[in-house]
């Protein structure tokens, strides 16, 4: 399809402060592309930069190959959707919404139709969001317009987009499909802030081959695979993902490319559709996940106290770079007691 909006080496500072840091990005025409991140790491002003709210102490936007980045918002042939409530105060809600359709010159029996069917969504419960997420969904691909979508929500950037970037402190961390960067995240804050994630420090034993050894004090030899090449005596941080566990009552019979630790419950919260356990194992405390179809139907649940086993294939399991003293806050897996 080919790029339609490129961010090349973009950089922007307030004061002392750099909120963009030399960010090169490619948004491919037709696509629905997120910028994903937690507040004040630079996605808002990615996006004001592209609409020409703001500009670049260096480097250049491109828009369609057109250099854009000196242009007026008026020039450009971009629509921005604010997250505040960009209301004319002097306007009702309903000439509000006519605002727009009313500059675009659509008829006044267009306008008053349209209006109305927009008032009738007022409020949005969590079920009428998500439907409005699959509406919106349907809108791009009916219409073919590429979107830019900035959010700090997880679950909207996995369910709509085509393509993410994780931004952290200015900069990209990762660019990917959802799948890509839930399933083989490049970084330890990418692993863990999109979705939970248990971490885990060790030591590699041995390397080589399709998987590394590491030793976990307190778990003892794990088997991880080679995502990235280490050598033994190298110092490693895993990423384990809770739905990648599996609790057992009994010791399960494991090959050489998956793991089984044992363990004692000493947390369990019952969400509906899956049940979460904290399962204390030496000096760990992991956090596992199960679908309730998981357990046969004469088989009691773990409960609090319960000794148990938990046991994982070796790909479920990341080698990652240990992650920033600055960012342990969003590395840190709630509790949710």
């Amino acid at each position: 399809m080919g790029t339609l909006l490129r961010f090349e080496n973009v950089t922007r500072r307030f004061g002392d402060f750099t909120a963009v840091d030399d960010v090169t990005l490619d948004v491919e025409k037709g696509e629905t592309f997120s910028l994903l991140g937690p507040s004040g790491c630079g996605k808002t002003t990615l996006l004001r930069m592209a609409a020409g709210f703001d500009r670049p102490d260096s480097g250049r936007i491109l828009l369609d190959g057109r250099d854009i980045t000196h242009l007026p918002p008026d020039q450009r042939p971009v629509n921005t959707v604010f997250q505040s409530y960009a209301l004319f105060p002097h306007l009702s809600v309903r000439d509000n919404i006519a605002f727009g359709p009313k500059l675009k010159g659509w008829s006044a029996a267009e306008v008053k139709r349209e209006t109305e069917r927009m008032l009738e969504l007022a409020a949005l419960d969590l079920k009428l969001r998500q439907r409005l997420l699959v509406e919106l969904d349907a809108i791009h691909d009916e219409v073919g317009i590429t979107f830019l979508y900035v959010t700090h929500d997880q679950g909207e950037a996995m369910s709509i987009s085509d393509r993410i970037a994780v931004m952290n402190r200015g900069v990209i961390e990762q660019t990917g499909k959802p799948a890509e960067i839930y399933e083989t995240p490049r970084s330890s804050f990418v692993a863990a802030f999109i979705g939970d994630t248990n971490f885990l420090d060790g030591r590699v034993v041995e390397s080589g081959g399709r998987f590394s050894r590491c030793a976990i004090d307190g778990l003892g030899e794990v088997v991880i695979d080679n995502d990235r090449a280490v050598a033994a005596g190298e110092v490693v941080h895993v990423s384990l993902r809770p739905e990648k566990i599996v609790v057992m009552r009994e010791k399960p019979e494991v090959g050489a490319d998956a793991n089984a630790v044992r363990g004692k419950v000493e947390d369990v919260i019952y969400f509906g559709s899956h049940t979460r356990y904290w399962v204390r194992c030496g000096e760990w405390r992991l956090c596992a996940e199960m679908q309730h179809r998981r357990f046969q139907l004469d088989e009691k649940a773990p409960a609090w106290g319960d000794e148990v086993w938990l046991s994982w294939h070796a790909n479920d399991g990341f080698l990652l770079d240990r992650y920033r003293v600055e960012d342990e806050a969003l590395l840190t897996l709630p509790d949710e007691d």
